[in-house]
Parts: structure tokens; sequence; C-alpha cells
């Protein structure tokens, strides 16, 4: 066990608002003081900014992720078709009137509860290590209820988004199922690769693969239920079982292998199967004391079950030389994942305290059959303890936050086990500039941990030349963050940010190549440094007020790993641009993105890169949408190895996302509904993990 201390020093500096905000009891969590004026729907806050959906946003709004869409945050990018939300490319936190939430959960909201929406770009130490938090602020009417139907179904693939949700509400008692689908079936999909590796003799074989073949499919459903009883500005209790199951997911590769210097090819076929299906209950109290006082817990559990199946061969000519390769990694995992949490908050005057106990654990059972040989059983656990504890008080236009978090994780694998403690104090010093422009200075760490597959001891063979193996020796280890943002408001038209960060890693998880017998061993160890810093410009302008609006984000970042042997480095350029247009019941999105490159050890793995174009109409209870995904350039995604044993280049292409037309309706409506407030504060952690099994 290991203790390990850091001073924590955050400035900030608040924009202040542009609009009104409604008073609501919808947070216990008091922002303290700040000046409004009154025009459109945000108000800049020290620690958020809080946008209010009006009537008319709601009106013009089909779904949440076309909600979020027409609220135009600076930074946010919401793809209805590949179902994500980031936050200048990064994924961002969910989380509904506090709790944590997933893109599934949040697609159930009704659009009628939304009442704001609150984004957290530099969050404290009660969202744990959380990169952006979307907020959303949702009211349970008194009675009556509401229908929502969405379907996006492609015409020229088998690709289909769709959910359901039906919300029942009557005096204290709210009920709600909830249900959303993916399907995917025998996309076309192709790679362009290419590998070299080192022999120990110093001798260089470089291969190609020719792309033959190839498809993609990817099957699932996510059903729901929860209840909620609400005595307002008293008790609010809430529970929800979710039963999210993956029927299918697929990958085939299919090509033809060159080897550079010899005649021949091999004919090379790499198939991956992962389908699994879920059982997630929680059960959520807040109870509301004398003297503004709040307490809240919350409790959890997860079960899962699941294969994870990579069959690779590799069938050499009669003019090629080699040997046939088969290989087939094959685990089937069974986890559970548990936690319980609670917070504590107490406020008065100008003056917030809050506190923090979480505790969740997880174990997975992987067992690793083979054709001949006996099944090996791995069993893995995880213990984590995380607690907290926060002062905010504002003294004219300071504010001062101190706070400290300590974070306890118990690793195990088959009884070994590897523990640490690190201690993340935190020291916020916000001031407010003026009522244009903000400034924040943070300087911040987050615990990270390995991954069950990272500490696996079993060997798995990925190729005719290398073979993986984990570490059980792996430890948990703190990334330390500093950060300068200045946000800028010009008028009720123009606001965005500009953000540079540095974030530095002493003894990460890191991957490395090493020679082990015959074979290139792929592995993992808390070695060497990564160091990362970006710049990113977000903007929005609203270029006609009440009809167009142009936002997005371009990130200039550089990245720096030394391990095992090894040093790299990359610099890249990534970015997000939308264009909306909204008027008379028509809108319009268009919308490009290219994903950021992260460098990780030896590896180099860039996100999605796509345009999208979307024309909708709104009448009545009823929304039709036409899009084209992909309407200029092509879809691909990357990954490299660029170990000096190991270069290997991955692209992923599709033509299924290229110039893919798509049809989108949704109706909503709602009936007999009378306004009135609840809130929810936490969520269970129930992020179980598997073993994966080894593959390029």
């Amino acid at each position: 066990m290991r203790a390990i201390a850091t001073i924590i020093l955050s400035t900030s500096i608040c924009i202040q608002s542009f609009s009104q905000e409604y008073p609501d009891s919808a947070t216990v969590e008091r922002t303290l003081d700040e000046i409004t004026v009154q025009a459109p729907s945000v108000i800049r806050k020290t620690d958020r900014d809080v946008y209010a959906i009006s009537e008319e946003v709601k009106k013009r709004s089909s779904s949440p992720f076309n909600l979020l869409t027409n609220t135009g945050i600076p930074s946010i990018s919401v793809n209805d078709v590949m179902q994500k939300i980031t936050v200048n490319g990064k994924d961002a936190e969910i989380r509904i009137n506090g709790r944590k939430a997933d893109i599934n959960q949040f697609k159930a909201i009704p659009v009628d509860n939304i009442r704001r929406i609150e984004f957290i770009d530099n969050p404290g130490l009660k969202y744990d290590g959380a990169t952006a938090v979307i907020n959303i602020i949702v009211v349970n009417p008194e009675r009556g209820g509401s229908l929502s139907l969405s379907d996006m179904q492609a015409l020229n693939y088998k690709w289909n988004n769709a959910s359901t949700s039906l919300t029942l509400e009557h005096g204290k008692h709210q009920f709600s199922i909830n249900g959303s689908g993916y399907f995917r079936n025998d996309l076309p999909l192709f790679r362009d690769y290419n590998d070299r590796y080192l022999m120990p003799g110093g001798s260089v074989v470089e291969r190609t693969e020719t792309p033959d073949d190839g498809h993609f499919t990817n099957d699932g459903i996510y059903p729901g239920i929860s209840y909620n009883y609400y005595v307002p500005d008293k008790t609010n209790l809430y529970v929800s079982a979710w039963f999210p199951v993956n029927l299918q997911n697929e990958l085939l590769y299919s090509g033809s292998l060159s080897t550079k210097g010899i005649s021949g090819t091999t004919r090379l076929t790499d198939l991956q199967r992962d389908p699994n299906n879920n059982q997630r209950l929680n059960a959520y109290i807040e109870q509301k004391l004398p003297h503004d006082q709040t307490i809240m817990a919350n409790i959890g559990w997860g079960r899962g079950t699941g294969t994870s199946r990579r069959t690779y061969t590799e069938e050499p000519d009669s003019r090629a030389i080699g040997d046939e390769i088969h290989i087939d990694n094959h685990i089937r995992n069974q986890n559970s994942s548990w936690s319980a949490e609670t917070d504590y908050t107490k406020s008065w005057n100008r003056n917030i305290f809050t506190a923090g106990l979480r505790y969740s654990g997880s174990t997975n059972r992987a067992r690793y059959i083979y054709e001949t040989d006996p099944t090996v059983t791995v069993r893995q656990t995880t213990d984590r303890i995380y607690f907290f504890g926060e002062y905010t008080t504002q003294i004219e236009k300071w504010n001062i936050t101190a706070g400290a978090a300590g974070t306890w994780q118990d690793n195990a694998t088959e009884g070994h086990h590897v523990s640490n403690l690190h201690f993340t104090p935190r020291l916020s010093v916000a001031w407010r500039y003026c009522d244009v422009s903000r400034w924040a200075l943070t300087v911040s760490s987050n615990t990270l941990s390995p991954t069950v597959s990272e500490t696996s001891p079993i060997v798995q063979q990925i190729d005719g030349f290398v073979i993986q193996q984990g570490n059980p020796d792996l430890k948990s280890y703190v990334s330390y963050k500093a950060q300068l943002r200045y946000g800028f408001a010009l008028g009720q038209r123009f606001s965005g940010s500009v953000t540079t960060s540095f974030q530095y890693s002493p003894d990460p998880v890191q991957e490395y190549y090493t020679w082990s017998g015959n074979k290139i061993m792929h592995t993992w160890n808390n070695e060497g440094h990564a160091s990362y810093f970006e710049t990113t410009f977000s903007p929005r302008w609203e270029y006609i007020p009440g009809w167009a609006t142009l936002s997005g984000s371009l990130t200039l970042s550089r990245s720096w790993t030394k391990g095992h042997n090894y040093r790299h480095n990359l610099t890249n350029w990534s970015g997000v641009a939308n264009a909306s247009f909204y008027h008379w019941g028509f809108d319009v999105l268009l919308q490009y993105e290219r994903g950021i490159a992260y460098l990780l050890g030896e590896r180099i793995q860039r996100g999605e890169a796509y345009t999208m174009f979307q024309a909708g109409y709104k009448w009545k209870d009823w929304h039709f949408a036409f899009g084209l995904f992909n309407p200029f350039g092509r879809y691909s995604q990357e990954i490299s190895v660029i170990s000096d044993l190991v270069k290997q280049q991955t692209v992923t292409r599709t033509t299924a996302c290229n110039r893919m037309p798509f049809l989108q309706v949704s109706y909503n409506i709602s009936w007999g509904r009378k306004p009135r407030q609840a809130s929810r504060k936490l969520e269970s952690d129930l992020s179980g993990s598997e073993a994966s099994a080894a593959g390029r």
C-alpha cells in the first residue's frame, strides 16, 4: 500500500449570465451569488453553465438528442446516428438530476420533462475524475403521462436505431417503461493493414494485406423499468431495473497477405465475436433535513455473462513460405458488480459543505477454453473506496473551495492482491473578472487503474509472430493535470472558450513489446511516464438570431510516452464542426468530426472521422427527418503500433457509412400534465469488466 499526496490548486473566473434562471428545488446544490442579465437561455456560474430550456426549444425537439443539439452548448457534439455525445471530441459523463446515466437512459427522458441542462466543463472532487459532465435536470409532473417513439432506418443497409418510452404520473408516484434497440446486420467492412516485424537476427519481415471481404454485425436491446416516489422538499425514492443485451457483436476481416520479397500470398481470416447480456438494479433515496441539510444514498447491483472469441487463420498458397496458422482465443466471462454510496450537503449563507463515501466492487470469472488443452479459469476481483470532502465559501467576487479526496483500491488475480492508496487534496480559488469573460486555472489529479485484460496472466497468441500476456502486478497510478481556461460571451450571439491543458502521469500502466523465446511478447508494466498537452478553441456563433448557429471545437495536441526501452511522441489535430438551421418547423444539421488521436504507450489510437447531413420537419407531435451519413469523405478509424519490434497499422473502413441515406420518424405526446419537481442525486457505479480475447 502506498500513499501519495498532492496539493491541488484551482482558480476560476466566472462569466456572468445572459439569461434569467427560473427558481426550482430540483437541486440542493446552492450555487453562490451571480449576476444575471435578462436575455436568452444561459447563465454563467463559477462551476457550471446553466441552460434554461424554453418551450420553443422543446416544441422543435423530437428527442433528448435533438434537444441537446438545439440548446447549442459550445464544445458539445451530438450524433444521433452513432448514438454518442462528446465534449471537445471526448466522451462526456451524462447525469440525470445529478445521478450517473448511460446513453440509453438519456434517450428515455421525455422531452417535456427536461427543465434545464447544466454543463460542467471542469468537474470537482464529487465527480471523481470525470472529464466533463452534462447534467440533465428533469421535473416530474403531478399527474398525466407521456409517450415517445422513435425509429431511424438506413435505406440501403440493415442499420436501425429504435427507442420507446412510456411514463405515467399520479400524485406522488411515477412509473416508466423504456426500451431501445440498435441493429446493424452484415454491414460491409474492410481494413487497410500492414505490419513489420524485426527478427532476432536483424532480418525484417514486412507484410501488406489486400482486403477481399468483411462484415460487421451489432444487434442489441436495452429494456428497463423505473419507479419514483416523491414528496416535495422532503423525500425522493427512486428504483430502477435495466436489462441490456448485446445479441450479436461480430467483426470479420478477410484478405490476402503478401510478404515483401516473397512470391505468393497467404489467405487471412480474422473473426471476432462478443455477445453478452446484463442485469442492473438500483435503489436511491434522498431525504431533506432541517437547517438546509440533505442526505442521499444509493445502492446498486449488476450481473453479466458473455463470450469473447477470436478465430484467426493464415493459409499460405503453394508459392508462399510459412506454416498454416489456426488461432482460437475463446473466453467465457461471468461478472458481478455492486456499489453503495452516500453524500451529505449542508448549505448556509454563502457557504456549502459536501462530503461523500463510495464503495464499489466487482468480480470476473473468465474461462479460457481450448480445443485440445483443459479449460483454465481465472478469477479477478476489484474493491474500491472513494471518499471526499469539500467546503465552498464566497467573499465578494472571490469563490474559494478547499477539499480532499482519497482512493483505496485492491486488485486481486487468483488470490494475488495489489493494493494502493492515493490522496488528492484540492484547493480552488475563483475570481469573477467581469460580466463578459472569466478565467479558470486548475491543478488536479486523478487515480487510474489497470483493466482485467491487462492483469490476466493467461498467454494468448495474436498471430504467427506475437503473443500477449497480462501482468497481475500492475498498480493503479495518479495522473496530474494543469488546465487554463478562458471563457467569453460577446453579446448574446457569440460565446465560447479557449482551453490549454497539460497532463503528466508517472509510472502509468503502459504496454510494451519484448522477445519471449521465439515470439514477440505484448505485455504491460508500471514504468516510465506519459505526458499530454492540448489547446482547444470552442466557439458558438448564432449568426442569424433565432434561425442559424455555428459551433464546434478545434484541438491541437502533443503526446509523449517513455516506457520499457522506448520513447515516442505524437502531434495531432482534431475537431468537431456543427452548422444548424431551424425555422418554420424545419431543421437542418451539418456535422463534421475528426477524432482525437491518443498515444498510449506504443500504440496510437485515432477516433472516428465522419460527416453527416440531416434535414427534418416538425408537424404537431411528429418529427420527420432525412439524412446522409458521410455525404463527403470516407468513414475511418485507425490503430497503429509503433514499437521497434512490431509496427502495425490498421485503418478500418466501411462503405455502408459512405453516402448512407437514412430516414428518421419520431412521435411524442403528453397528456393531463401538471408540472412539479423532483431530484435524484446519485447513481451507483456498476462498471463490471471482463476479459477480452486478444487480437490486433
